[in-house]
């Protein structure tokens, strides 16, 4: 009888254990790595957008080298009150003196021209859809992102 007892305790202090290793993995020592996977833009050289009158623009040209740029990427079927959020964030960043901008993802820049004279707050780009796949990984949008010397510092997505 002591031998089964024994038996299950061992049992309990080896899944206890084992459960700490694995939340201490997870969480803790992986957590960087995971969240650098969540948001990527993986080429900020070849990533063109275009302003509201149609001329294509690098988006590493956007970019402040020596300070932080902050920009907001979404689509304009978003949720209309994160959109709002993500721009009320970008203004009250810009009155601090950073860079920001918008990125809309939207095949039309026209449309997007359209669209954005209902917010007060410049500039904004276009993103073609087929750019967004292939240059960068989001899971969500909108996000705002901060980008420091062409490489993002920190991200938050916009979740009603």
């Amino acid at each position: 009888m002591k031998y089964k007892e024994t038996f299950i305790n061992i049992a309990i202090a080896a899944l206890i254990i084992g459960t700490v290793i694995l939340i201490i993995i997870k969480f803790v020592i992986n957590k960087d790595k995971d969240n650098s996977m969540a948001f990527r833009i993986d080429d900020f050289d070849t990533l063109y957008l275009e302003d509201l009158d149609g001329h294509k623009i690098k988006f590493s040209k956007l970019l402040d080298d020596n300070r932080s740029t902050f920009c907001l990427i979404f689509e304009m079927s978003n949720c209309g009150s994160c959109i709002f959020e993500g721009i009320e964030d970008l203004k009250r960043i810009k009155n601090t003196g950073k860079q920001c901008f918008a990125v809309v993802v939207h095949d039309l820049v026209d449309e997007v021209a359209g669209w954005s004279i209902h917010y007060k707050f410049s500039p904004f780009f276009a993103m073609k859809k087929v750019d967004f796949y292939e240059h960068i990984q989001s899971p969500l949008l909108p996000v705002v992102v901060k980008i420091k010397g062409r490489k993002v510092e920190n991200f938050r997505y916009i979740i009603p």
